[in-house]
């Protein structure tokens, strides 16, 4: 653990690798270990070589002070690579927000026109708003829809509330069968 703080106080000055400025004594009080005994270890990694003039010899092997080559190239890349994240997740944004519109407006906006066109109050506009778009399914965009046409022309109370449900049904009837063949009225078969 001195060596640790050796390598961190050597890490901290200027020149970087001088340990000068190592306390024994906040050493020893740091590491719960008598002052004496850190310098003991202090001056046998003299002896041993490790520390020469206050200044750890492999320091500069270990911890070289030059300019890493290819770190204009990683940060262009690490650049790009983010680029392309806040692309995808404005694109990811793009969607969401195209696809919950409808349901948004619906219950924000929509629900004010369904308090209004009803005469109910705000939780009952919220509980009326919530079931017609579960039962529209796919089609809360026509749900969206009809309600600011019905808001438009001015439907209230049960003209407004049928003209909805007739809107579901038809919508939940497009849903299973599928939408209307283009084809007009044809004779099948002959009357011979």
């Amino acid at each position: 653990m001195i060596a640790v703080a050796l390598l961190r106080t050597a890490n901290r000055s200027r020149p970087r690798g001088w340990v000068r400025d190592f306390s024994v004594i906040d050493c020893g009080a740091a590491l719960d270990i008598e002052p004496d005994k850190v310098g003991e270890v202090y001056r046998k990694l003299e002896e041993l070589g490790w520390i020469d003039n206050d200044y750890l010899v492999t320091w500069d092997e270990r911890q070289p002070d030059k300019e890493d080559p290819t770190a204009a190239d990683r940060q262009r890349r690490r650049r790009e690579k983010l680029k392309l994240e806040r692309a995808g997740k404005a694109t990811r944004d793009k969607q969401f927000a195209e696809r919950d519109a409808p349901r948004y407006w619906l219950s924000t906006d929509g629900k004010a026109i369904v308090m209004r066109r009803l005469a109910i109050t705000d939780m009952a506009a919220k509980v009326t708003v919530e079931r017609w778009i579960r039962e529209a399914g796919a089609g809360v965009a026509q749900l969206a829809e009809y309600v600011a046409a019905a808001d438009k022309q001015g439907l209230r109370s049960d003209a407004f509330r049928n003209g909805v449900g007739q809107m579901l049904a038809m919508a939940k009837k497009e849903a299973t069968a599928g939408p209307p063949l283009p084809f007009g009225p044809m004779v099948v078969g002959s009357s011979k």
